[in-house]
This record gives structure tokens, sequence and C-alpha cells, in this order.
């Protein structure tokens, strides 16, 4: 009797021991799985495709964007210094040698003078030469300047004022330009051309300014009559107000304007 109590305690000890032995082996390995199932369900939801088609965690392909490499699109800068156009090159067609004719101004009223000719019409300067540099106003002989000099050369572009000591009267000499034609007719047409330079009051007389195929004719007053390239030229009547003058040719009355320019 007390022998099959014995065998019962011993098989009820081995499976109590067995049932605790299961438990132990139970939870070890439900934890294992567990930490298992965690670390591959963690592993998967990392899981990304490579460019290769293999798969990797995104540890692997992110790229921190301060050491991705930046490629900036291409432009071309204007370069300021490269001019918008190009100087012309070509050959002009300025005068060359020794100029025949200048226009100039005396106390601002236009002339078109070769050399040897007077201005104003009072004959106050002749003119004594004339080069690309500018125009040399005399003074009649034995006649000077308040500095003592006969004669004064103006450049091209530029203006002196001088005073003849005779008469203490002061001048304001221009030379606008000089010119390398011979002064004559239209070339092209063969005719000549007419123009009515200034219209003025002089001391209470009427006075007109015409220039002729490039010649100044100044300071002509009603009735007087002049030879021209064009022939004889006769002031009919001169209108200050209107900046006209009736000027007659041959048996020919022309009307000119201040500014206004004829080719006959």
């Amino acid at each position: 009797m007390i022998g099959s109590k014995r065998t019962i305690l011993i098989v009820a000890a081995a499976l109590l021991l067995g049932a605790l032995a299961a438990v132990v082996i139970g939870v070890g390995r439900e934890g294992s799985a567990t930490g298992l199932g965690s670390s591959d369900t963690a592993t998967q939801g990392s899981m990304l495709l490579a460019e290769d088609g293999t798969e990797t965690t995104d540890e692997a392909v992110m790229i921190d964007p301060a050491k991705e490499s930046i490629t900036l699109d291409k432009f071309v800068v204007k370069d300021p210094f490269i001019p918008l156009t190009q100087p012309n090159t070509g050959t002009g067609t300025s005068g060359t040698g020794t100029p025949t004719d200048a226009k100039v101004k005396v106390n601002g009223l236009a002339y078109t003078v070769d050399v040897g000719d007077k201005v104003p019409s009072s004959g106050v300067f002749s003119i004594a030469s004339i080069s690309s540099s500018g125009v040399t106003f005399a003074l009649p002989e034995g006649q000077e300047f308040s500095d003592g000099s006969n004669s004064v050369t103006v450049a091209v572009g530029e203006s002196v004022k001088v005073t003849d000591s005779a008469s203490d009267k002061s001048y304001t000499l221009e030379v606008t330009s000089v010119g390398y034609g011979d002064g004559g007719g239209n070339a092209a047409t063969g005719g000549h051309t007419v123009s009515l330079v200034s219209v003025s009051k002089q001391d209470g007389v009427a006075m007109a300014t015409l220039e002729v195929d490039g010649k100044t004719y100044a300071d002509k007053k009603e009735g007087d009559t002049f030879s021209t390239g064009w022939g004889d030229v006769k002031i009919v009547s001169i209108n200050v107000g209107a900046q006209s003058v009736v000027v007659m040719h041959g048996d020919q009355t022309l009307t000119l304007y201040v500014g206004s320019v004829l080719t006959k």
C-alpha cells in the first residue's frame, strides 16, 4: 500500500516537473518567437527596393541632402564689354586734300566763304586762309586787334571773340565747317541752289542774307543787285515779320523764306 502511494507521488512529481519544464520551454520559445517576429516585422517594414531591384533597408538608400551633388541649369552670361553693334569700318566719303571753302559766322550771321572773301558786308575781315584745322580772319593792312595782332585763326567748331582796336567794336568769329567742293552748281541736277539764310533789321534797315550755290551773299538791302554763278539777282522786297524776301532773276520773280532751298 505504501509502495503504491510512493509510486503515485513519484509519477505526480514527474508530471508536475514535466509540466513546469514544458511551461518554461514554451515561455522561452514564445519570447524568442515574439522577438524574432518583431525584428522581422521591423525589418520588413523598412525594406525598400534599391535601383538594381534588390531589397535593402531605408537606411541603406537614404541620402543626406547636404551631401548630394546638385546639378544647376546652364545659362550664358552676356559680356557687358561686347558692343551690341559693331562699328562701321567702311571707307568714309569725307573730303581730302586742301579745303576750298568754309562756313563761318560773324556775330551769329552765317556765311559761306572762299579765300579772299570779306565778311561781313562792311568788309571788316578778309579770309586769309582756309585749312582742315580752321579759318584765318585778317584785318585790313594797318589795323590791329586789341592784342596787337593783325589776324586770328579760328578752329573748326570753335568761336573766338576779338575787338577791332580802330573802331573798338567786338566781334564773335565762329567756324562751323570747311568744305572740299568747288562751290559750283548742284552736281546731282546740274542746276543751282538758292536759299534765304536770314532776314533782320540793322539800324532800322531790313537786311537779307542769301546763299547761292553754296556761296553767301550777306546784308543785302531792297534794291540791291549782285552777281552770282546763277546770274544777277535783285532784291525786290524784304519782309522781316514773315521772314521772307522777293528776288528777281532775269524776268522771273521768286519768293524765298528763311530755311527754304530752291533748285533752279
